[in-house]
């Protein structure tokens, strides 16, 4: 195996031009006309798991589902590990704090892959919105006529195990691979051409329109070989409307959960037999995709009228 004594290189590179090379490997889109520079030094023998080096980079900005963000990166190469440490601001002034340890060893070495993800305050957008839907059907967006703002916070930690490759069947892959766990919060958010909202709000009411929305999901976990994502305590307050869900959203964007709805004057004005359970709860199943969610309110609706009519006897 041949070694490598002391290689050291400093790149000079303009963004916009070194972005398509860059997304070969890394998804999302370096930004800017100005020059920048990346340093690298390595030294030993040239396999994955020998080879030493240290990486140094600023970016001037590097957007990714429409958040961007500039910084510096730094990195070290040890033992096959890539370590890399990126303390980031985001354009609108908030803050993204990553840390990676890559596993660039063979598949007979059982690479396994960390990385943590920290953000606070951080803006979002429509494009922002192919992220969060991953956790809640809420942010799929209708393509072409969606509105998404607000803020978000969250803390993610994921283990990749196995090599990183790319090509083949992505979700399979990431159900064999991915696990970990992480929590979110979505302050003063508004939305527009949310189909999932849609259907809920034709059914409880509007609310009170205006209202700043939140979600928040203090846990969610990545189970090993689930292939989906669980949650048991999600709430969701818009438009005045307080509702909880359970489930799990599947990487093939598959969802199986149930929702606690508030019992709305409109909700009971057009079921006869609710008007007894004003104000209470209605668990309603959640089944479908995130694109095409199935929202069980006449089978929910049956069930409870039922239980009173028995409770009646």
């Amino acid at each position: 195996t041949p070694e490598i004594q002391d290689f050291a290189l400093d790149l000079r590179y303009v963004p916009e031009k070194f972005g398509p090379v860059l997304g070969l490997f890394v998804p999302g889109d370096l930004v800017g006309a100005e020059e920048q520079t990346l340093s690298l030094r390595v030294s030993g023998r040239a396999t994955a798991a020998e080879l030493k080096g240290v990486l140094g980079m600023k970016l001037d900005a590097y957007r990714y589902q429409g958040i961007q963000v500039s910084g510096p990166v730094d990195g070290t190469l040890e033992g096959g590990i890539l370590s890399l440490k990126a303390p980031l601001q985001e354009t609108a002034g908030g803050v993204i704090e990553g840390i990676a340890n890559v596993d660039l060893r063979e598949a007979k070495d059982n690479p396994e892959s960390v990385f943590t993800l920290a953000a606070v305050n951080v803006a979002i957008n429509e494009e922002t919105s192919k992220m969060l839907e991953r956790l809640h059907p809420i942010f799929h967006l209708i393509e072409g006529s969606g509105r998404l703002t607000g803020t978000a916070e969250w803390d993610a930690s994921l283990v990749w195990k196995g090599p990183l490759e790319a090509g083949g069947d992505a979700v399979a892959t990431a159900t064999r691979s991915l696990a970990g766990d992480g929590k979110l919060l979505v302050k003063d958010f508004t939305v527009q051409g949310s189909l999932f909202l849609g259907t809920l709000l034709q059914y409880l009411g509007d609310g009170t329109p205006g209202q700043p929305g939140e979600v928040s999901v203090p846990k969610w976990v990545i189970q090993p070989n689930s292939g989906r994502v669980a949650y048991d305590d999600c709430r969701v307050f818009v438009n005045g409307l307080d509702m909880k869900f359970r489930g799990f959203v599947y990487f093939d964007q598959r969802l199986d959960m149930e929702m606690d709805v508030p019992i709305t004057q409109k909700l009971a004005a057009k079921n006869p037999g609710l008007d007894r359970f004003l104000g209470k709860s209605l668990t309603v199943p959640v089944k479908g995709t995130v694109a095409s969610p199935s929202i069980d309110f006449a089978g929910a609706i049956a069930n409870v009228v039922k239980k009173g009519l028995l409770d009646q006897l």
